[in-house]
C-alpha cells in the first residue's frame, strides 16, 4: 500500500510546501506563540517561490482540515497577516482560506495530510524506510532546514 501511494505521488504533477515547527515548551521568559505564526509564512513563501519558478497562476483557495475554534482562529489570523506580504496584488486579494468539515476533505488535502504524516514519521524514525517521504522530498518546493541539514550531515 505504501509503495502504491508513493507511486501516486511520484506521478502526480504537484509540489509540497512543508514547515517544521518545534513544539517544545518555550524557554523561561519567552511567550508561547501559535505554531501557525511560523508555519504559515514558511509555506506561503515556498508557494510564492514555486509560482515564480514555474510561471503558474496563483490559486484562489487554500483549504485546511477543520480544527477547534482556537486552532481555526490561530490559522486564520496567521494566514491573513502573512497574505499581505504577497507581491502579487491579485493573489493577496483573492486567496481565501476555508476549513473542510471532518470526512469531507478533498483529495489534495488528503495528499497533503499523507505527505505531512510521512515527513513526521521520517523525523521520528529517520533510518526507517519511508517510500512516501522519499517521493514527497523530491517534490518539495523548498526543503526545510531541518531536512536539508540532515542530508548535509549524512554526506559528511
Amino acid at each position: 500500500e505504501e509503495s502504491t501511494l508513493a507511486a501516486l505521488i511520484a506521478r502526480a504533477q504537484i509540489a509540497f510546501a512543508v514547515s517544521i515547527v518545534d513544539r517544545s515548551p518555550p524557554r523561561a521568559g519567552r511567550q508561547v506563540s501559535s505554531p501557525y505564526r511560523t508555519s504559515v509564512p514558511d509555506c506561503l513563501t515556498s508557494y510564492l517561490a514555486f509560482l515564480k519558478s514555474c510561471g503558474s497562476e496563483p490559486c484562489r483557495l487554500a483549504i485546511a482540515a477543520d480544527r477547534d475554534a482556537i486552532g481555526r482562529d490561530g490559522l486564520r489570523n496567521a494566514f491573513k497577516a502573512d497574505r499581505k506580504r504577497f507581491q502579487s496584488p491579485q493573489c493577496a486579494e483573492t486567496l481565501q482560506l476555508r476549513f473542510c468539515p471532518p470526512g469531507e476533505e478533498p483529495l489534495p488535502l488528503e495528499l497533503a495530510n499523507l505527505a505531512c504524516a510521512a515527513v513526521v514519521r521520517h523525523l521520528h524514525e529517520p533510518t526507517q524506510g519511508n517510500p512516501i517521504f522519499e517521493e514527497v522530498r523530491s517534490k518539495l518546493a523548498k526543503v526545510p532546514r531541518r531536512i536539508a541539514n540532515e542530508a548535509t550531515c549524512k554526506h559528511r
